[in-house]
């Protein structure tokens, strides 16, 4: 035998034994899925436990369901170890806004907010169990997405309140899901979920002059807005999108045969791909581990417009998996304090190791020397351990046990006075990028920096320790901090009693008052005395934006500032503080509207958005006062959303402050408004000039401070 030969006979033999593991290997850990249409009393209780009740309790709940079973053949363990693996750099399943045993360390991913999950957070969200609830929304994450006869006028109505709300949208929408035989209202649903309501940074981009359209995000990845932006960019013209109803018809159509089409056709299955027919754990559409839940949320919102929808059509798929525990997955421990407090070792201990991640077993990435070293905790969970940063920039975590570690009083070397001075900045619990944001604060901010020795330079930035105005402590980026003296524009409220009001506009409507002592930042200094003052723009401490006068300000040197001295102010610029706010109970009523009504009340009518604002003290008759030919109010209250002609033409009113349309402006409404600002709830644009209270352009926290000031009438506001 040759020596040719003899290779040759092995390479075949390699070849052989190649093919044979290849294919051992994918039976062992790959096998098929199966469904089955469930009867009541085949599903087997042992195999699959804690599936057969709940999903009983949701045909006894909707009988006109049909439930389908999917075996999925996969080892419960396996696929949470594979749904928290990571591909090229970045996790396969990130979360946002979660801490403590939510996450797997603190790197941050995507667009900087999503973090990897842990093993317990996967668990959690993918045990169908925990998500078997006949009335939640989060059922219909299981829902078949299938096309189902939906009218445009229908596909219309889900529209409402979104960037797409036009009859055209809904006709290309519909006609493009129906090709495609997807459910229309996953469609929009799923474009809400990528772009949100109004639009986001890929649904339309520019290009060398030319609008090119990415609705559903498709190939839009990467670490940070450009890149995510510049890549779904590329694939928009490289597929030719110039336009939305390219876009739609291209993602549609891309949606449908790259998931609908390989049988992963429920939001579920399109986050988790433990569907054998197109490949396991590589086919998914998102990285957002919570999204199923979320889009569903949207899902269920836009299918409750259209009666019966939910009472038949639904075929629910659910996935069940080998070597599940005995009962649903429980959901992590979030029992987070966040927010910066110095520790160091007790006497004695020394060369303690920080690691990388909240457990003895991960790996060690510092030390600290001994009890002189200062270290900064910046987030503790309830288990014991605590995020904490190093002076070099080193992050990790240690176990706090109180007989090695003792908090400190906070390390201070300053009191400074700052103003912000850039948009939308983050506040954060510690110094870094990789840091939770407490919160984002606007421009002209005001906050209280007690360290400035530029320790912790991070990330390439050097980072300020600050104290906000309502107590709460953190970190901002130096560039985004500027001093505030008297050479910045800083300035006192100096009162002899009582308390200085901000106003809308020179000598308008009270918006604020400040109290003896308060420190604003002037933007604008007045230069022409209107009703005898001269009015000075400034910004106070939350950040809200109004007019005082300039007669009570003093720089913070205490000396007044060397503008002219002004003419007296009139005595009702200055007034007695009561000394307490009553309960709103026991508040008097109101002075009664004169019955022929207020039409100062009612503002002017916008045709250019066929709107009009009022007051929240207006009533019909002040409308009616004001405008001639008032006809066909469609709420008895003048609330936001009443719809009233006027000459033939319908306008929609906009009651300042009124977020819920029902004529009152109440505590309710401030709560919308929080909900609005943590994206719990989305506004129609109504809802939106509604709640606008300081007229900034922004819904934001203080626009719901503002209602609450009004409840308890320590200031009026007006349209």
């Amino acid at each position: 035998m040759n020596k040719n030969k003899i290779i040759s006979i092995f390479l075949i033999f390699v070849l052989v034994f190649v093919l044979m593991n290849s294919i051992f290997l994918k039976s062992s850990v790959r096998a098929d899925s199966y469904r089955y249409d469930y009867n009541g009393g085949n599903l087997d209780e042992r195999k699959y436990p804690g599936f057969k009740s709940r999903i009983d309790e949701v045909k006894r709940r909707h009988p006109s369901w049909q439930i389908k079973i999917m075996e999925t053949g996969l080892d419960w363990n396996e696929v949470i170890r594979r749904e928290g693996d990571s591909v090229g750099s970045s996790p396969r399943s990130l979360i946002q806004g979660k801490f403590g045993e939510w996450i797997a360390g603190n790197q941050t991913y995507d667009n900087g907010s999503g973090r990897a999950a842990s093993d317990k957070a996967i668990a959690y969200i993918m045990d169908p169990r925990n998500w078997l609830k006949p009335d939640s929304s989060a059922i219909l994450q299981f829902m078949q997405l299938s096309y189902f006869n939906t009218s445009d006028d229908d596909v219309k109505s889900a529209l409402n309140g979104t960037f797409l709300d036009s009859m055209e949208n809904a006709r290309v929408i519909n006609n493009v899901a129906r090709n495609n035989n997807i459910n229309v209202f996953f469609v929009i649903a799923r474009i809400i979920q990528e772009q949100g309501y109004n639009g986001g940074a890929t649904w339309r981009m520019q290009s060398d002059g030319k609008n090119y359209y990415n609705i559903f995000n498709i190939n839009a990845y990467g670490n940070g807005v450009s890149t995510i932006v510049n890549n779904a960019l590329r694939w928009a013209k490289d597929k030719g999108w110039d336009t939305l109803e390219n876009s739609l018809r291209g993602g549609i159509s891309k949606i449908g045969s790259n998931y609908i089409n390989q049988k992963q056709d429920t939001l579920y299955l399109q986050k988790f791909d433990v569907e054998s027919k197109g490949g396991l754990y590589f086919n998914q559409y998102m990285q957002n581990v919570d999204a199923p839940r979320t889009e569903a949320d949207i899902l269920k919102s836009k299918i409750k417009k259209i009666n019966g929808v939910l009472d038949n059509d639904i075929v629910l798929v659910i996935p069940v998996y080998k070597n599940m525990p005995s009962t649903p997955a429980p959901e992590p421990n979030t029992s987070v304090d966040i927010g910066p407090v110095n520790i160091k070792l007790t006497g004695g201990h020394t060369d303690w190791n920080v690691r990388a991640d909240a457990s003895t077993r991960a790996r060690v990435v510092g030390h600290v020397a001994n009890s002189d070293t200062i270290v900064l905790s910046t987030w503790r969970t309830g288990n014991g351990w605590h995020r904490v940063v190093l002076t070099n920039g080193v992050a990790g975590y240690i176990y706090f046990d109180y007989d090695i570690w003792t908090q400190i009083n906070d390390v201070t070397n300053t009191s400074e006075l700052m103003s912000v001075n850039g948009d939308d900045v983050a506040f954060r619990a510690g110094p870094g990028t990789s840091e939770p944001v407490i919160a984002r604060l606007n421009r002209d901010s005001i906050a209280v920096r007690v360290d400035n020795t530029g320790r912790y330079n991070i990330n390439g930035y050097i980072w300020d320790r600050v104290v906000l105005p309502d107590g709460r402590k953190g970190f901002i980026a130096r560039n985004y901090l500027e001093k505030l003296d008297n050479q910045k524009n800083g300035y006192k409220v100096n009162l002899s009693e009582g308390y200085l009001r901000m106003r809308d506009k020179p000598n308008g409507i009270e918006i604020r008052r400040l109290d003896n002592g308060v420190i604003v930042k002037v933007l604008e200094k007045g230069t022409e005395k209107i009703n005898n003052t001269i009015w000075d723009k400034v910004v106070s401490a939350e950040g809200v934006i109004g007019y005082v006068s300039d007669d009570y300000l003093v720089s913070l040197n205490g000396q007044k500032d060397p503008s002219p001295a002004p003419d007296p102010v009139p005595s009702n610029e200055s007034i007695p503080a009561p000394e307490s706010v009553p309960d709103i109970k026991s508040q008097p009523a109101p002075t009664p509207i004169p019955e022929n009504g207020n039409s100062e009340l009612i503002g002017d009518k916008d045709d250019s958005k066929m709107i009009i604002r009022v007051s929240p003290k207006a009533k019909v008759d002040d409308l009616k006062k004001k405008y001639n030919n008032v006809k066909d109010i469609s709420n008895g209250e003048l609330g936001t959303g009443t719809k009233v002609k006027i000459d033939n033409k319908e306008y929609n009113i906009i009651k300042l402050g009124d977020i819920n349309g029902d004529g009152r402006v109440t505590a309710k409404d401030s709560s919308l408004i929080l909900k609005n600002v943590v994206r719990k709830m989305n506004f129609s644009d109504d809802q939106k000039n509604a709640a606008d209270i300081n007229k900034d352009g922004r819904i934001t926290a203080k626009d719901s401070s503002l209602i609450l000031e009004y409840v308890v009438r320590k200031i009026n506001i007006e349209y």
